[in-house]
């Protein structure tokens, strides 16, 4: 989950693929951020300094932290301006949110 502070952003990622798709995205945009790796087999995802930053214990929600991204970002390299792409955009993100095997 990327949590935006003075420093920038904050990503608390583990190795997976839903963990790897924020951190591509991030590179792709030059857009700064701090990675927290979040190890699943020590349950970090449970410890009360995580459950702090995202209650429901889970690696993010994807779909959301691309969109945020790609709206930050503000450039149109991952979000067009057109209603047409920007729509078509959308659809892929959140396809990505809820299939490790894409779309």
């Amino acid at each position: 989950m990327p949590a935006e502070t003075e420093k920038g952003l904050h990503l608390y990622a583990a190795g997976t693929p839903k963990g790897h798709k924020p951190l591509i995205a991030l590179e792709e945009l030059g857009i700064p951020y701090t990675l927290h790796k979040i190890d699943l087999l020590a349950a970090d995802q449970r410890k009360p300094d995580y459950l702090r930053i995202n209650p429901a214990g889970r690696i993010p929600a994807l779909g959301a932290i691309l969109f945020y991204l790609a709206e930050k970002d503000g450039s149109g390299r991952l979000l067009p301006s057109d209603a047409a792409g920007k729509a078509e955009a959308l659809a892929w993100i959140f396809c990505q949110s809820v299939s490790e095997r894409g779309c």
